[in-house]
């Protein structure tokens, strides 16, 4: 029997948000899972660039809080190996303007998402995702070179996560919350926490200072490599929020794995998905009324990143990470060569 993994998703400014499981869509005698996700509007996102726009100078934010960026000093599009569009940017002194809107001026909670693909750490050992101002004003998000972490200043106080849990090359979703009730700062990776620390210091007002992607106002910390779907939140997202905006799937080669979309909202109301604009499904899959199928031939091993989003709200995204794993022919071998054996044994 073909191992079929079946979620049904709505999508979400924010996160999924598992309401329950349904039972009754279980079958005990198959591998087949149902999991039922609820609909969760999130006004806090203040920031959302897509970075997919693959032309033009412009990067659109799709929270409709009209915070448009715009791209100086010569970050490009491009396509990734897999086809995915994405903004590359150089480490040195390219970034993207996203202005200075007083929702940006973030001085409490708040929470920076993003998936990046690193190739390096820029010209002093460090690269920025993200910032607003520089000491002692504002707060940044960084890629630390020195073992591999993370990093996030809040006025002039730096906190820091564990140490090496970012990958040269390769795609990864990041993610640091401040919690400033509680003055914590939480990193993850993929999901997954990567270091909490205490930090006494709020990000200090810098109203006047833009709101920068891929780099600082002094120009001394440009990301190098690649970059997509940054978010910015006006307030501090839980752990399994941070998890539940970070689904993986498992399926094995030359089994099937199929998720759907509900096809009418909690009024009655007709939804329409599409794959994200730049996105590209792996070969053999198919994304129809809804339905995501795929049963990945051999050879096809790895992890897959999608993005779909809602036809007419593109502003509603849900990411899903899928992960191949390597079919095991030695079981297959020794079964064949068994069969031969019994075959060629002479009869008593």
């Amino acid at each position: 029997m073909y191992r079929t993994l079946v979620a049904i998703l709505i999508l979400s400014t924010a996160q999924l948000s598992i309401a329950s499981v349904d039972p009754a869509l279980e079958d005990p005698d198959s591998n087949d899972v149902a999991i039922w996700v609820g609909h969760k509007q999130d006004e806090a996102l203040v920031g959302h660039w897509k970075l997919n726009e693959f032309s033009g100078r412009i990067a659109s934010d799709a929270s409709r809080k009209a915070n448009d960026g715009c791209l100086v000093n010569g970050p490009f599009w491009k396509a990734d190996m897999d086809g995915n569009r994405c903004l590359c940017l150089g480490g040195m002194d390219d970034y993207v303007d996203c202005g200075n809107n007083s929702v940006l001026n973030l001085t409490g909670d708040l929470t920076v998402t993003a998936w990046i693909c690193p190739e390096g750490y820029g010209r002093i050992g460090n690269s920025c995702l993200l910032s607003k101002g520089e000491a002692p004003e504002g707060f940044g998000f960084y890629l630390v070179g020195d073992h591999n972490r993370l990093a996030f200043r809040a006025g002039t106080r730096e906190t820091l996560s564990d140490t090496e849990v970012l990958r040269m090359g390769k795609w990864q979703h990041i993610a640091v919350t401040f919690d400033d009730a509680n003055d914590v700062v939480a990193f993850y990776v993929d999901g997954q926490p990567v270091g909490t620390a205490s930090n006494m210091t709020d990000p200090t007002d810098a109203n006047d200072a833009p709101l920068l992607i891929g780099n600082t106002v002094s120009l001394d910390s440009g990301f190098k490599g690649m970059l997509r779907d940054v978010r910015l939140y006006s307030r501090s997202l839980a752990a399994d929020e941070i998890a539940l905006m970070f689904p993986t799937r498992y399926v094995s080669e030359l089994k099937s794995i199929t998720f759907q979309f509900p096809a009418e909202d909690g009024n009655g109301n007709p939804l329409t998905y599409a794959l994200q604009a730049g996105q590209v499904l792996p070969a053999g899959a198919s994304f129809t009324d809804g339905r995501f199928f795929w049963r990945p031939r051999y050879g096809q091993a790895g992890s897959y990143d999608l993005t779909f989003e809602l036809a007419a709200q593109p502003e509603l995204t849900q990411s899903v990470r899928i992960v191949v794993e390597k079919l095991s022919l030695e079981h297959w071998y020794g079964a064949w060569l068994h069969s031969l054996n019994a075959e060629s044994a002479p009869e008593k």
